[in-house]
């Protein structure tokens, strides 16, 4: 506890010296609204002595991610549960761009205490999720980060392997991410046939996602997401297989040339909280991170990716990239059933190497996957905001769900 609280301290020092020599525009998150917090019983009587609580979120992605943007939110939905039900406040904290910890140490930095809460992505730890991974595996059906987290939470509730890749935390929510797409730089050119794809040199990351590169011609080279833009500068790499908002995130477009309008996969991702911090806290301050958990965290945070989809492409044509669709031929050839069925073997193979019953799993996972085919088939043909989600039906449902589960009036 002692070196969590050191460690924010010095990064909120850090922080505040950043601030100060920064130069170029606001990279404050816009407000987006929220959902105006509940208040309960007798406001008399409130609980609570006056205690300020404080919550530590680690997040690696940038300070105008949308990870920053979705904790900073989430986390206001609970500071304002607690200051508008109890005597006490809580204060969320939440560090960016890797500045308390990286992408692959935010899992082990929350199941020891360091921090309180992380948002990651679980194609950082190879190894650690491999059924979480199958949110990865290409033509699994999945088309959006919003149906992905509607497919990610219902493996946790009814897979038991799932439930036990996070045993060492409280988990928040699981959720999907936008589509990963498929962009090659300015010199190599578009990918218009099936033979444009052999032999390019192809950043990846995650198992399940090398597989499919790997059984379309391609040769997957393993980068850490914020090296791609040097990667690809340099030409190291030819492509990536970058989603919408990492494209945004890390100013990907400054050195693609082209990319094809096609999901490749989604990927895992995920907010953790220590579970002795969450105990040690009193029963409004449990509620109000219980009232903004599983489904509702794990729906807005696939509401917020997908918005990307839609701002990300503006800021990409205007950087001169071309956004094209895939010719039939090569569509045909990327989605046939012969590399389907070989990259899905491999993943039931990979799965039986981890003692697990891979085929079991894997025809589970696809069924839930089926429940959603229909409702989530043409996400993308309306756009939408973040400014949005506060009001939607499923941000309303879902809050009302959570309410009666934890005998919460909602007013």
């Amino acid at each position: 506890m002692k070196l969590r609280k050191i460690l924010a301290l010095l990064m909120a020092m850090a922080m505040c010296l950043a601030l100060l020599t920064a130069c170029g525009g606001d990279t404050t998150p816009a407000e987006t609204g929220s959902n105006d917090p509940v208040q309960t019983g007798d406001t008399a009587d409130l609980p609570g002595d006056g205690t300020k609580y404080e919550l530590i979120v680690t997040n690696h992605d940038s300070e105008t991610s949308k990870g920053a943007q979705y904790m900073n939110d989430l986390g206001q939905l609970m500071s304002d549960y607690v200051a508008a039900n109890s005597k006490d406040t809580l204060e969320v904290f939440v560090y960016n761009g890797g500045s308390l910890y990286g992408g692959g140490e935010a899992y082990g930095a929350v199941e020891a205490g360091n921090a309180d809460m992380a948002w990651g992505a679980a194609a950082f730890y190879s190894g650690q999720f491999p059924i979480s991974e199958f949110i990865q595996l290409p033509l699994n059906g999945i088309n959006s980060a919003q149906m992905g987290s509607k497919v990610f939470m219902d493996m946790l509730a009814e897979i038991p392997e799932v439930a036990a890749e996070y045993a060492g935390v409280k988990v928040i929510q699981l959720q999907g991410n936008c589509p990963g797409i498929l962009s090659t730089t300015a010199a190599y050119g578009k990918v218009e046939s099936p033979d444009d794809l052999k032999g390019l040199q192809f950043r990846t990351a995650g198992t399940t996602a090398g597989l499919w590169v790997s059984a379309v011609g391609m040769e997957p080279v393993t980068v850490a997401t914020s090296d791609t833009y040097e990667y690809l500068e340099k030409n190291i790499v030819n492509g990536c297989m970058n989603d919408w908002h990492n494209i945004d995130c890390f100013n990907l477009y400054d050195v693609i040339g082209y990319t094809m309008d096609y999901c490749v996969s989604t990927s895992p991702c995920f907010v953790i909280m220590n579970q002795a911090r969450y105990d040690g806290f009193p029963q409004h301050v449990k509620d109000a991170i219980d009232l903004y958990s599983g489904a509702y965290a794990s729906d807005m945070a696939g509401w917020y990716w997908d918005t990307c989809v839609f701002t990300t492409a503006a800021e990409m044509e205007s950087a001169g990239v071309e956004i094209y669709e895939p010719t039939q031929k090569l569509y045909d050839f990327m989605t046939s059933d012969s590399v389907k069925d070989s990259v899905h073997a491999e993943y039931i193979a990979f799965l039986n190497s981890y003692n697990l019953d891979g085929q079991a799993i894997y025809d589970k996972c696809m069924e839930i996957v089926g429940r959603y085919a229909d409702e989530y088939a043409t996400i993308y043909d309306t756009e939408f905001t973040i400014d949005q989600w506060a009001t939607s039906d499923v941000a309303t449902a879902d809050l009302e769900a959570n309410a009666a589960a934890l005998g919460i009036t909602l007013e």
